[in-house]
């Protein structure tokens, strides 16, 4: 943070450049120098603009509700894997909110839709690859690399034609008087290409774009949802908290608002609570430019610096009883008391994740409109968690609905 300049370029995991980008890094997550400047100057612009988190935050209502009333009210007192129930809601959350379009995930007849297939393939059979003895797929083309990249063109193509499909609806919109268009995400990046020599990107640097926030905007904040739903299971007290925190805030079951997200202060407390169990990220990486000092230690120029969330999060040095679930320890008091950058999962400095903010507002009026209505019961202990690119839950999350009396 004190010498930010010097680490704003993202380290790449080896073989990630050559397998998902064809050895050139683009898009929002890896990509680096002036195109990662621009690209992420514009995209967040339109983040940061009221029209898109409005926008963002009625969808996360609607399909919640969508979720809670049409599909999870028949089910009370069955058992749900709730970490996949998550999965398809954050996917058609950005399928409205960021591109305009449906993509009925969550009433899939298998459960599953075609980009997630495609994005869960291609996130573990790239560290199949990669971490293979013998790295054969550098010089040729073998099963596993030619998997990635079927996987891979699939979802580029699913993307294109989202861009195009969007620009389409864009024509016939500009006929129409503005506040009856929509403020989706790539609406808005198309806008602001159309308007500005500076946002003029092709279509590929914006299918890029999309990439990145397909798999952000889904896989990550359905990894902070699914764990906070079960540490918040194996806790009757921290629900009870939540209940009494939601009856004052939104009386009635009333639905939450934008205004709402911020007064919901011990909803907070849990999700960062279970963030520092639970990052969706397990390794945050950066290259130093030139060589540095930090906390004694020498850094040379291009080093590649890795920070784990995950580490931090249970180091007795930062945290008393690590392992234990206990949402007060960030109340303000709390807080206070630590050192700023002992909870990062979401990053810091000039390349902390453009998403945090939604992500959040997304997680909390998920986490609040489930809790006026259910409750949930574990059917199991312990979590067995993965890290690969994302969270993982290895022993799956089932777990049986109870509907709030």
């Amino acid at each position: 943070m004190s010498n930010s300049r010097n680490y704003l370029d993202r380290w790449t995991p080896p073989g990630f450049q050559l397998l998902l980008y064809d050895g050139n890094l683009r898009g929002l997550v890896f990509s680096q120098g002036r195109y990662w400047m621009q690209h992420r100057k514009v995209v967040g612009s339109v983040f940061r603009s009221p029209d898109f988190l409005n926008h963002y935050v009625e969808t996360v209502i609607d399909k919640t509700a969508f979720l809670i009333h049409r599909l999870w009210q028949p089910k009370a007192g069955t058992v749900l894997n709730v970490h996949q129930e998550m999965r398809m809601l954050t996917l058609d959350i950005i399928g409205a909110a960021a591109f305009g379009t449906e993509f009925g995930a969550m009433t899939s007849t298998d459960g599953t839709h075609e980009i997630e297939t495609c994005l869960s393939n291609i996130l573990h059979g790239v560290l199949d690859v990669i971490t293979s003895p013998v790295p054969l797929w550098r010089v040729m083309r073998t099963p596993g690399r030619a998997a990635i990249e079927n996987d891979l063109n699939r979802l580029q193509q699913i993307e294109l034609r989202l861009i195009q499909k969007r620009r389409e609806e864009l024509r016939r919109e500009g006929t129409q008087p503005e506040d009856t268009s929509k403020k989706d995400l790539l609406g808005l990046l198309l806008r602001a290409r159309d308007s500005s020599r500076s946002a003029n990107f092709k279509d590929e640097d914006l299918m890029w774009d999309v990439h990145d926030v397909i798999f952000a905007g889904h896989e990550t904040t359905a990894s902070a949802l699914a764990a906070a739903l079960f540490l918040i299971a194996g806790k009757p007290r921290v629900l009870r908290n939540i209940q009494q925190e939601l009856e004052e805030v939104l009386p009635e079951g009333r639905t939450p608002t934008i205004e709402d997200i911020s007064k919901l202060k011990y909803l907070d407390m849990v999700l960062n609570e279970s963030l520092r169990l639970y990052p969706p990220t397990a390794l945050i990486g950066r290259c130093a430019k030139a060589e540095d000092t930090i906390a004694g230690y020498d850094i040379p120029a291009g080093a590649n610096i890795l920070m784990s969330p995950y580490v931090m999060g249970r180091l007795e040095q930062l945290w008393d009883n690590p392992e234990e679930f206990r949402p007060e320890r960030f109340s303000p008091e709390e807080v206070a008391k630590r050192h700023p950058m002992s909870h990062t999962p979401f990053g810091a400095g000039p390349r902390v994740c453009l998403g945090a903010r939604m992500a959040t507002m997304e997680a909390k009026v998920v986490l609040a409109m489930i809790f006026q209505k259910f409750s949930f019961e574990r059917t199991q202990d312990k979590l067995e968690v993965d890290y690969d690119s994302t969270v993982s839950f290895k022993s799956g999350m089932d777990m049986v609905i109870r509907r709030v009396p």
